[in-house]
Order: C-alpha cells, then sequence, then structure tokens
C-alpha cells in the first residue's frame, strides 16, 4: 500500500506539472493577438514570393504588392513589442528588467541566427561541390557574422537586432541612473550602422526609415502598453497601407514619393489597422498556422533553393508566370512550414533554430520512504 501511494503520489505530481505547462501555453496563446499573428504569416508569405523568379510582368506584380508591407511590418512589429515589454519590466527592477531583455534578444535573435548562417553557408559550399559550378560568392566571415551575408534574407535579423538596442541605449539614456549604458548601448549601435553604410553592405537599412522604426515604434509601443485602440487609428492606419501599396502601380509626385512614401508607413498603418479592430476568435489549427511566421522566413530560403534543385535535377522546364509564382510560393510555405513544426517537436533544436524555449514547470519533489513494518498482533 505504501509503494502504491508513493507511485500514485508521483503519478499525480507529473500529471500536475504537464497541467501547470499546458495552462502557461493557454495562457501564451490567450494574450496573443492570433490577427496579428496570421497577418505576419501573410507578410512571410509575401517574403517568399520576392525570392520565387518572376517571368513576366503579372508574376512580378505580386512581388510589387506585398513590396511595401512585408519587411517593414516585420520590423515595426517585432520593435513595437519590443519597447513595450521594456517599459513593463522597467517598473520591477530595471537591471534585472535589462539583463532579462539581452538575454532574450541573445536567444531569440542571435541565436538562431548564427545557427541559420552557418546552415546556408554548409548548404552553398555542399551545393556547388555537388553541382561543380564554383560558388561565385565568396564568404567574408565578418559580413557573414555580422551583417547576415551567408543568405539574402538574413540581414532582417542583425538589421533587427540594432534597431532593438537603439531602443534600448534610448530608454537607457532617459533613465538618469541608466545613461552610461545607455550611450554605450547606442554607441555599439552607430559603429555597426556607420561600418555597414561605409562598405554599402547588402540589407542595411536607410537612415531615415531607421529613425522612422524607432519614432514610430516607441509610439506604439506606447500604445500596446495602454492598450489603447480607437477606430479612428484603425481608419487612418488603412489609408497609410493603401498608400503604401499603391505606390507600387501608380506615379505620385517625386518629392512625395521620396521623402514620404520610402519611409516604411505600409508596415506602420497595417500594423495601426491590425491593433485597433476587435480580435477575431480563430479556430486551433489557424492559430498554430499563425505562430509560423519567424522560422518560415528563417527557413524558406533552404526549402525554395532544395525544390529548384530537384526541378533543375529532373529537367522540368518551368515558366514562372502569375499562377506558377503564385503556386510554387504556397508550396514553399507549406513545406518550410511543416518543417516548423517539425522543429517544434524537438526541444534542443527549437531552441536551436526557432529561438523558442519550452516553458518549465517546477514540480515538487517526491521522495520514496521505506514503508515501516510493525508487528500486528494476533
Amino acid at each position: 500500500m505504501e509503494i502504491k501511494n508513493c507511485i500514485h503520489a508521483r503519478f499525480s505530481h507529473e500529471t500536475h506539472s504537464n497541467q501547470i505547462i499546458n495552462l502557461e501555453q493557454k495562457k501564451s496563446v490567450a494574450h496573443r493577438n492570433s490577427l496579428l499573428d496570421l497577418i505576419k504569416v501573410a507578410a512571410s508569405i509575401g517574403v517568399i514570393s520576392a525570392h520565387v523568379h518572376s517571368d513576366t510582368a503579372a508574376a512580378e506584380s505580386l512581388s510589387h504588392f506585398f513590396s511595401p508591407v512585408r519587411v517593414p511590418f516585420l520590423y515595426i512589429t517585432a520593435l513595437a513589442f519590443f519597447i513595450s515589454n521594456i517599459h513593463k519590466k522597467s517598473s520591477a527592477d530595471n537591471d534585472a528588467g535589462i539583463q532579462d531583455t539581452l538575454v532574450k534578444i541573445g536567444k531569440r535573435i542571435v541565436l538562431p541566427f548564427l545557427v541559420w548562417s552557418a546552415v546556408y553557408v554548409l548548404l552553398i559550399t555542399l551545393k556547388s561541390l555537388i553541382t561543380g559550378v564554383a560558388n561565385p560568392h565568396a564568404f567574408d566571415l565578418g559580413k557573414v557574422l555580422l551583417y547576415g551575408d551567408s543568405a539574402e534574407h538574413l540581414y532582417f535579423l542583425p538589421q533587427l537586432l540594432v534597431m532593438e538596442l537603439i531602443g534600448l541605449g534610448i530608454y537607457l539614456l532617459a533613465d538618469k541612473n541608466n545613461q552610461n549604458k545607455g550611450l554605450i548601448v547606442l554607441s555599439v549601435a552607430a559603429i555597426y550602422l556607420i561600418w555597414g553604410y561605409e562598405h554599402k553592405y547588402y540589407g542595411m537599412t536607410p537612415l531615415p526609415s531607421l529613425i522612422a522604426y524607432t519614432v514610430m515604434a516607441f509610439y506604439l509601443g506606447s500604445k500596446i502598453k495602454k492598450r489603447q485602440t480607437h477606430w479612428g487609428y484603425a481608419v487612418l492606419g488603412a489609408a497609410l497601407l493603401v498608400l503604401a501599396i499603391s505606390a507600387s502601380f501608380v506615379s505620385y509626385p517625386k518629392i512625395f514619393a521620396q521623402y514620404f512614401l520610402a519611409l516604411p508607413i505600409g508596415g506602420f498603418g497595417l500594423l495601426l489597422l491590425t491593433l485597433n479592430i476587435p480580435r477575431l476568435e480563430l479556430p486551433s489549427w489557424l492559430i498554430t498556422l499563425s505562430s509560423v511566421s519567424y522560422g518560415v522566413y528563417l527557413g524558406h530560403v533552404m526549402v525554395l533553393e532544395g525544390l529548384e534543385f530537384v526541378i533543375a535535377k529532373a529537367h522540368i522546364s518551368m515558366r514562372y508566370d502569375l499562377a506558377t509564382k503564385a503556386l510554387v510560393t504556397l508550396v514553399v510555405f507549406l513545406i518550410s512550414t511543416i518543417l516548423v513544426l517539425v522543429l517544434r517537436k524537438i526541444p534542443v533544436l527549437k531552441e536551436l533554430f526557432l529561438g523558442e524555449s519550452t516553458p518549465k514547470a517546477s514540480v515538487a519533489t517526491v521522495t520514496y520512504r521505506i514503508p515501516e513494518y510493525r508487528r500486528v498482533a494476533a
């Protein structure tokens, strides 16, 4: 009976542990804006379309349609929520909040960036060896590790990182107790940007856009923190979104196009719209789908390269018109989504490739006690 009770206690604690983890995951889902996540998925599909070939003007128009929104929306969303989280953490313990912020940046951005950079360098090298075609792109270790030079889309992560450092530096600079730390953070960001601009590295965010991202992120971050919504903001966001997308198809005055439409107003408008409309109740499968945008962005080029390699080896001739481009884009998205879901099943790979960690529940220790036998009188 004593052993049975001990086993039952252990099973109860393990069950309780699983319930805690499931509860934490449900809380996380409940606090997320699934519609916002779903739009991020649409933005990642737009990124995929930009990397798929276009052989007709109609096919190219698909890329133009997403152009003002895809990357700007991903930038401004990540940055605005980053600023909002800094506000929340600083209210308790400033030093602990800063450390926690830096650790999360390392896990969410730096680690996946380094892992995927290594993967893409390896894949490009293997492709060169298999095909016998010399790789025209000479890898520079500094550019690979600091500016995402291993693949055409990885520039996104170091650029996002430097934007977050600028946001953190400005926030620290505004606090008289942390001004020195703020100056150090901003100096690191400034050196990084100056070096990149000087050498004209691919993917460097233009300075006016960088300033616009920062201002917009602080504005939206305060709105997110206060949970302020208004239909007027939604209308303004929709107007900016339409204006940004139409700029790819309509010729606006040169000065207007150069000094206003060149700014990331499309991403800002879409986020402003999304934050100020009622949240939708999505089915569970759609909520799962809405959470894959980051992983899809990181892995889609590998999937696309693999698909194109198979097509070439099979001697299949393809003309990338609008229908073909849309089909290939969706196929790459589907395979990339499956890849993300598989990586999530393996905790180590989930952390390395996606920057995601599994919630840990505190489990009470169950100690087996040797049963005491008492002599029972007959």
